[in-house]
C-alpha cells in the first residue's frame, strides 16, 4: 500500500512512491536488475516487480534473512542469514528463483558476523563486512563466491564494489565515506559532514556515489537524507528534503533513478527520478 510520498522535492524532481510494493521492504545496493527488485519484507529475501508486482518470497526460511545483492548477471541473489547452526551472521548466494543456496562464509579465522555483501563485476567475488576474527572490529573483507581467497582489505562496514571492479566505497570508523582501492589502497575520505554516514551505491557510470546522512540533531528526530557526490570527493550535495528518515539507496542500471527506503508512519519503498546529472 501507498503509505506516504512527495510530489516534488528540492530542485523540482520528482519523487515517486511505488504502489503496491510490501511493507516492510528494505531495498539495498544492487537490488535492482532488469525491473526486478530484490528487497527484505518480514525476515525473508523477496523479489517483485518494479511496481509491486509479481511478489515471490525468495528465502522462506525461519532465520533471518537480510541484504539481498544481485550478481552481475542478474541469476543470483547474495544475501545474509542467521540460518547456520553457530547462530551467527553469515553470507549465502541462490538462484534467482531461491532454489541452490549455498554458504559463501568461510570457517576461517573461527565464527563471526558477516554482513551486506556486494557483487564484484567478475561475478566471482563478494566484497563484505565482517568482524572476523570473532570480536574484533568490523572489517571490509573480499571472498571468492565458493568461499575461497578470503582476504581483509580495510576497516569498516558497507563496501561496494565500483561498476569497473577496480574501487570500494565504504563507511570508514570515523562515520565517514572513503573510497580505496580493491586491495585496500589509496583509501581517499569523500566527506566531512561530522555526522553519521553510510550504505554507499555507485552511479552505473561509476563517476558518483549515493549515500545516506544523518542531519543535525539527528538523536532527537532521526531525520536522514540521501546526498550524492563525486567519486572524487567533489560536487557533494542533498537530495531529498527535511523530515525524513531515508536510506538504503540503490541507483537503477539505466543511471536515471535512485530506489531508497523512507521511513514515516510505516516504511515502503520509493523511486527518486534524478533530473540534474552530477
Amino acid at each position: 500500500a501507498l503509505r506516504c510520498s512527495l510530489s516534488r522535492i528540492e530542485g523540482g524532481a520528482l519523487l515517486v512512491a511505488d504502489r503496491g510494493v510490501p511493507d516492510g521492504v528494505a531495498p539495498t545496493p544492487q537490488h535492482i536488475r532488469a525491473g526486478i527488485i530484490a528487497y527484505v519484507a518480514g525476515d525473508d529475501v523477496y523479489s517483485a516487480a518494479e511496481d509491486g508486482s509479481d511478489a515471490r518470497n525468495l528465502t522462506n526460511d525461519p532465520a533471518v534473512d537480510q541484504s539481498p545483492a544481485w550478481s552481475p548477471t542478474g541469476d543470483r541473489i547474495a544475501f545474509a542469514s542467521f540460518r547456520g547452526d553457530d547462530g551467527r551472521q553469515a553470507l549465502y548466494v541462490m538462484n534467482l528463483d531461491g532454489t541452490g543456496t549455498a554458504r559463501v562464509s568461510p570457517d576461517h579465522l573461527g565464527p563471526s558476523t558477516d554482513a551486506t555483501p556486494s557483487w564484484a563485476p567478475d561475478g566471482r567475488h563478494l566484497a563484505f563486512a565482517s568482524t572476523r576474527p570473532f570480536g574484533a572490529s568490523w572489517g571490509i573483507w573480499i571472498v571468492r563466491d565458493d568461499g575461497a581467497n578470503l582476504q581483509r582489505v580495510g576497516d569498516g562496514i558497507d563496501p561496494a564494489f565500483s561498476p569497473d571492479g577496480t574501487q570500494i566505497a565504504y563507511l570508514g570508523t570515523d562515520e565517514a565515506i572513503h573510497v580505496m582501492n580493491w586491495d585496500g589502497s589509496n583509501d581517499l575520505r569523500l566527506t566531512q559532514s561530522g555526522t553519521p554516514e553510510g550504505q554507499p551505491s555507485w552511479s552505473p557510470d561509476g563517476n558518483a556515489i549515493v549515500f545516506g546522512r544523518y542531519e543535525s540533531g539527528w538523536t532527537e528526530t532521526n531525520e536522514r537524507a540521501l546526498w550524492i557526490v563525486r567519486a572524487d570527493g567533489s560536487g557533494e550535495r542533498r537530495l531529498t528534503a527535511d523530515g525524513w528518515h531515508d536510506s538504503n539507496p540503490s541507483w537503477a542500471p539505466d543511471g536515471t533513478r535512485i530506489v531508497f527506503q523512507r521511513q514515516c508512519r510505516s516504511r515502503h519503498m520509493s523511486s527518486y527520478h534524478d533530473d540534474d546529472a552530477i
